[in-house]
Order: structure tokens, then C-alpha cells, then sequence
């Protein structure tokens, strides 16, 4: 398949039917599900005392393929302190598990094959990814990604828990703005 159509595929496939993305500042749509770790994951019991940085996923696009490594660097390096970084599927199982393989995340990830949570979050690109504060709040929301995307959302995070920035590699990753 040629590339360009590749990425109109990848990018079409998280077009959300009738939402507007969600905004800085609006109480953040609630989730809950099966992790595919197998953990239970409710994002109002969550977001109680710590950020979660929500990550959306298109399994068939090449631009998400390449930035889900540096997501999962992002989740290891604040999984200690008990931040969540979800990834949010537009896959079922068979899908999800045939992309898992490739990408080995260390992440928990709910499966979205009917568009009900990209849907409410008003998803229309992929890779994106949502900041939500403690209390439930969307604090920030980037359309793509590269080095100064996964900066803020780390800086954000760190923000929340009074730490300085995780210190990340971010070798080899776009300067900011990439998107499928």
C-alpha cells in the first residue's frame, strides 16, 4: 500500500463521528474497563491523587507504530510513582494483541474497537494523547506527537507529583507535531 494512503487510512480510523475534541480545563469524560494487563482501571478513582496521561492508539497506523516507544518510556519512568499512562485501542483483542507483539508495551491498554472512549474524548488523529489532572480535570491535550509533546506531558506530570522531569531518551524522535 502506498505510504500517503497508509497514513489517510491511519488517520481516518480515529475520525470520531460527531464529538469535538475535549478542551483544557472541562472535566474529562469517564472511563472505566479491563486493562489489558488484566487490572481493573477506573479513571475517576484514579485521578483522585495522581495524573493519568491517556495515550490513543490506532494499531494500523505507522506514525503511532514509532511514537508508542517513547510512551512507554514515559510510563516506566513514572510507574513508580503510580502514574497511569492508558492506552486507549481503536482494536478489539485479536488486533490489539497482534500489535502488542510488535510493540511490547509495558503500558496497561483499554480496548475501544466501537469508538465509545475516542468518541468521547473527540479523537480525530492519531497518535494523541490527554493530560488529565488530579481531580478528573483535562489539563492538556496534544493532536501528534514528537520530542516537545512527550517533554510537556512529562513536565505536567512531574508538575503534579512536585518532582523534577523524568530524564527521557528521546534520540531519534521528531521535534514535534508528527501525526498519521
Amino acid at each position: 500500500m502506498d505510504m500517503s494512503i497508509a497514513l489517510v487510512a491511519a488517520t481516518l480510523l480515529l475520525t470520531p463521528v460527531s464529538a469535538d475534541l475535549v478542551k483544557p480545563g472541562a472535566l474529562a469524560p469517564d472511563i472505566s474497563g479491563k486493562l489489558t494487563t488484566g487490572a481493573t482501571f477506573h479513571l475517576k478513582e484514579t485521578v483522585k491523587t495522581k495524573p493519568v496521561l491517556l495515550y490513543f492508539i490506532s494499531t494500523s497506523c505507522p506514525v503511532t507504530a514509532e511514537a508508542t516507544k517513547y510512551y512507554d518510556r514515559l510510563a516506566k519512568a513514572y510507574a513508580a510513582s503510580g502514574v497511569q499512562v492508558i492506552g486507549i485501542v481503536n482494536d478489539g483483542q485479536e488486533g490489539y494483541t497482534t500489535w502488542q507483539k510488535t510493540h511490547k508495551v509495558s503500558f496497561g491498554s483499554l480496548l475501544d474497537p466501537d469508538y465509545k472512549i475516542i468518541n468521547a474524548y473527540g479523537v480525530f488523529a492519531s497518535p494523541s494523547s490527554v493530560l488529565i489532572a488530579p481531580g478528573g480535570k483535562v489539563e492538556k491535550v496534544w493532536v501528534g506527537w514528537g520530542q516537545k509533546e512527550i517533554r510537556e506531558a512529562s513536565e505536567g506530570i512531574a508538575k503534579h507529583l512536585k518532582k523534577t522531569p523524568a530524564k527521557l531518551d528521546l534520540n531519534g524522535a521528531p521535534a514535534a507535531g508528527a501525526v498519521g
